[in-house]
């Protein structure tokens, strides 16, 4: 059985329209999981108030679709909200433990794959993650596969203890 409507048409929703003037927001060249592919707040009220707008007055729209739509969009802005710290959390985390490697000895492989052990003597917090510098070779912190003490008998300073002192 088919609704109809008291014009004798079919009831139909009409597509939700842009407002007259409105130019959506660019779209990023990168994918970015952080955004909503350029949708945000004003984007999605905008289509709301064109939706209410442009609704048939024969078959309004639901009130509660309306608080449901709103609702669903605070859950993802605050599900987007939440990564971004997250990540943010990460990411000091990880900055916090590898120049805590600062002295220690490390295993790990350096760009090319190449295994590569010895102490650490320096550590660049880029935007791809730490990179500790061992020997010489950078070593990603995400690569690194063993650490331990520096050996004992050496000191972090350059000097080694011979076990005498010799006072004036």
């Amino acid at each position: 059985m088919s609704n109809i409507s008291p014009l004798g048409a079919t009831a139909q929703q009409p597509a939700a329209t842009l407002p007259p003037g409105y130019v959506a927001p660019p779209s990023s060249s990168s994918s970015n999981a952080g955004t909503l592919n350029s949708v945000n707040a004003n984007t999605f009220l905008q289509l709301l108030v064109s939706e209410l707008q442009n609704q048939n007055p024969n078959n309004p729209a639901n009130p509660s679709q309306f608080l449901t739509q709103t609702a669903t969009f605070e859950e993802v802005q605050q599900l987007t909200s939440l990564q971004t710290s997250m990540t943010n959390l990460v990411t000091a985390q990880q900055n916090t433990s590898a120049t805590s490697l600062l002295g220690m000895q490390v295993t790990g492989a350096d760009s090319a794959g190449k295994s590569v052990s010895g102490t650490v003597d320096g550590v660049e917090l880029t935007s791809g993650g730490p990179v500790l510098s061992v020997n010489g070779s950078k070593v990603s912190y995400s690569s690194v596969t063993e650490v331990s003490q520096p050996p004992t008998g050496t000191s972090s300073t350059g000097t080694s203890s011979t076990g005498t002192s010799s006072t004036s």
